[in-house]
């Protein structure tokens, strides 16, 4: 029906069947047998006898329509589907690419032999799912007896446009191919009584059931992120065991939606778990720049860094490059979209990836410009690699094919290589363990190269994924060893989060008993005298973890902290201000989502700095802007550089700074 090949067999079956053979007619022919019929006038419930009236060629041409058209969706839909167009002109179309990457989902789903095909859709703003899935379903309901649908929006006025859409293509089928309508049924329901198929109109805010106690043969549900979140919920308790009653051999669900409502919501929960396979759902993302008419025209415009970064990242990340035309489209919604402080909304209703398109329902501490920023500027691996714990080795990924895996999941359980070690730089490893339960939290290890006068921090390599406590000592002792001190000739520095109880203290003991020799040392001042502990490993306490991710925060806003893992700046997105029962707050992932990853890094960028005399990256900023300053303004900063005593607050020297150049602080600094 979906498949090239699954409809190849039918066909031929078929033929053999009826002892003829079927001939693909072209939209031309096919409007030129409608103007010849044009005049005939259609009985509901008489086709058959008009039909027997007819001239022979035309029944034949009747007879090998409605076999194609019921064994073929691509056949029927693009020559008797017919829509209102941009300029409400009634027709047939082509499948956008955006409808197009659906049919070739539900093509491979029939082609690995099922039949029952579910599919959830995450999708930017108006790319033409609606209008395919309710064709999707028309088909099934006009042309096949006894098959029970429901199409339902968020809200009633929104399902009434679906009722619209189906209606449409129902009223404009010809009459030979138009099973009869009861008259009778009452509201927005379409019941086929001569083939006892039917369609029921639902919203997600309505306080009655929807599908519970039905067989359910074909089903559309769209914007279920702005569903009632009890209505949400009961997809799960009444669609889905609906569906699954069903004994059609074909049967089709559409989860449709935009991200609206952010993270934690069904549908993003549903998402995540098609995208991690335990889910009966299968994802498919549809991209803003998926809907062909999405130009503008180019000629003289210049492109700012955040269109191209966004174009680069697309074409290294899908493999598809981005005219200029839909450059130009993309830049001149979003400069709108920022004057109006609307930038959230842009990337969730014209998203180029599944974490753009999750954006409201919660607000990240990192500001979204700099999220986007960060995302954009994430290097290719050179290398990937799976961990083997059990010898401590590391077998090659090939990183073509890596690079051509679009799943968002790709990244778990390997280690991730954007630099080799360089020769004159020192690098420290963080670790956060877990308990190596999927769906749980995530394990992290990440190499920081430690910053200097002249370079940022950067994360170099990272591992994340499920290893339990023991095993995760594997890749910290392999990157350790990798990215070895050559100052000190020991393994690079690493700090394991081992707060008491936590799964940590397990991979550090483990680390120790293996004979690994250098490790972060917290010095905890104990008593008045100035004596301090030394605990083996960082402890995350209500003390520290503010200091760790005012750090983080701050030195990823500033451009400090330079970030590659495209996982990372999805726990930036969802990496939100909460508050306790209490009233306290807490900076933390949103519901639903990890900050294994980040908080990990935070620790590796802590321990590097934490017996800084000054800080190494204001340093940096100070030697960049002395490059940049007018000759008088040197002079005079190297002579409060000289003048800058240990004691001076960071704020009176760069006031000094200001004065000298003529410039404020974000001149300077940003």
């Amino acid at each position: 029906m979906y498949s090239g090949k699954v409809v190849a067999i039918t066909r031929a079956r078929l033929e053999r069947a009826l002892n003829l053979e079927l001939r693909d007619y072209s939209l031309t022919e096919v409007q030129d047998m409608a103007y010849r019929m044009k005049d005939i006038v259609w009985i509901p419930g008489e086709t058959e006898a008009t039909i027997a009236g007819l001239p022979t060629d035309i029944q034949n041409y009747i007879v090998n329509e409605i076999s194609l058209s019921k064994i073929d969706f691509g056949y029927w839909f693009r020559r008797y589907a017919k829509f209102l167009d941009d300029r409400k002109n009634l027709t047939v179309v082509e499948p956008w690419p955006s409808q197009q990457v659906v049919l070739d989902k539900l093509a491979k789903l029939e082609d690995e032999g099922l039949n029952k095909l579910k599919v959830i859709v995450l999708k930017a703003r108006q790319v033409g799912e609606t209008a395919l899935w309710e064709a999707l379903i028309a088909h099934l309901v006009c042309l096949n007896p006894n098959t029970a649908g429901i199409i339902a929006s968020d809200h009633p006025d929104n399902s009434l446009k679906l009722w619209q859409v189906m209606m449409r293509i129902y009223d404009n089928l010809p009459g030979w191919m138009q099973p009869r309508r009861d008259a009778k049924v009452k509201a927005i329901n379409l019941h086929l009584d001569q083939i006892d198929s039917d369609v029921q109109v639902a919203s997600g805010n309505q306080k009655t059931t929807i599908g519970q106690g039905m067989t359910v043969d074909a089903a559309h549900l769209t914007e279920v992120s702005t569903w009632e979140r009890e209505n949400a919920f009961r997809i799960d308790a009444d669609m889905i065991p609906a569906f699954d009653s069903s004994q059609k051999h074909h049967s089709i669900f559409g989860l449709e939606s935009t991200g609206a409502g952010g993270s934690g919501n069904w549908v993003h929960d549903e998402w995540q778990s098609a995208i991690n396979g335990t889910s009966e759902f299968n994802p498919i993302f549809v991209a803003w720049y998926m809907r062909p008419n999405r130009n503008e025209s180019a000629e003289g415009v210049e492109f700012n860094a955040k269109t191209l970064n966004m174009a680069e990242r697309v074409k290294r990340e899908v493999g598809v490059e981005l005219s200029r035309e839909q450059l130009a489209w993309y830049q001149k919604k979003r400069v709108s979209a920022e004057a109006k402080n609307q930038l959230e909304i842009f990337f969730q209703e014209y998203a180029s990836t599944p974490t753009e398109a999750f954006q409201t329902g919660f607000r990240s501490i990192f500001p979204i410009e700099v999220v986007d920023r960060v995302r954009n500027k994430c290097k290719v691996p050179i290398g990937v690699f799976e961990v083997l714990p059990s010898i401590k080795k590391l077998r090659k990924v090939d990183l073509e094919e890596w690079n051509r895996d679009s799943s968002p999941t790709k990244a778990q359980d390997r280690l991730l290589l954007w630099e080799n070690p360089l020769p004159n730089s020192i690098y420290v490893i963080s670790a956060d363990a877990s308990y190596g339960m999927v769906g749980k939290d995530n394990a992290a290890v990440q190499v920081l190269r430690v910053g200097n006068r002249s370079l940022p921090d950067e994360q170099v390599a990272e591992w994340c994924g499920t290893l339990s406590p023991v095993d995760l000592v594997a890749p910290i002792w392999i990157l350790g060893h990798m990215f070895s001190d050559k100052y000190l000739q020991l393994p690079a520095k690493v700090a394991v989060e081992c707060n008491p109880g936590s799964p940590g203290i397990v991979t550090q003991v483990e680390l120790i008993r293996l004979g690994y020799p250098h490790f972060y040392v917290w010095q905890r001042p104990l008593r008045q005298d100035g004596a301090y502990s030394n605990e083996t490993g960082w402890w995350t306490t209500p003390g520290t973890r503010p200091l760790l991710i005012d750090k983080g925060v701050d030195a990823v806003n500033k451009g400090d902290l330079l970030i590659n893992s495209i996982g990372l700046t999805d726990e930036m997105r969802a990496f939100v201000t909460t508050f306790t029962p209490g009233g306290q707050r807490k900076v933390e992932h949103a519901p639903g989502m990890h900050d294994d990853r980040l908080l990990s890094l935070f620790i590796a960028l802590y321990v590097a700095h934490e017996q800084d005399s000054a800080s190494m990256a204001e340093e940096r900023h100070r030697q960049e802007a002395l490059k940049s300053a007018p000759a008088k303004a040197k002079k005079q900063l190297y002579e409060l550089s000289a003048e800058w005593k240990v004691g001076d607050s960071l704020e009176s020297e760069m006031e000094k700074w200001e004065r000298a150049m003529g410039l404020d602080e974000q001149s300077v600094f940003y």
